[in-house]
């Protein structure tokens, strides 16, 4: 089962509302020439830690995105 940002739910997963910030944060700094908001965007990506929930994204997925998210968040403004 999946939702709208593509992650797997999975029995005591991230919590779904902190994940979602974190990657919408992520997604505005992609949209920024800003260099340091695009890094501590990336250090927060790699540094992040979610609560557990019941129902929540399934966390090797987010992990795996957040880092791809990381990696793009180094390269040089669009």
């Amino acid at each position: 089962m999946t939702n709208g940002s593509g992650f797997g739910m999975a029995l005591r997963g991230y919590a779904v509302d902190e994940v979602d910030a974190l990657v919408e944060r992520a997604e505005e700094a992609l949209a920024t020439r800003d260099t340091v908001l695009r890094w501590n965007v990336r250090d927060a990506l790699r540094t992040a830690n979610f609560n557990t929930s019941l129902r929540g994204y399934n966390r090797r997925q987010v992990a795996m995105f957040l880092e791809a998210l990381a990696r793009e968040l180094e390269g040089p403004a669009n």
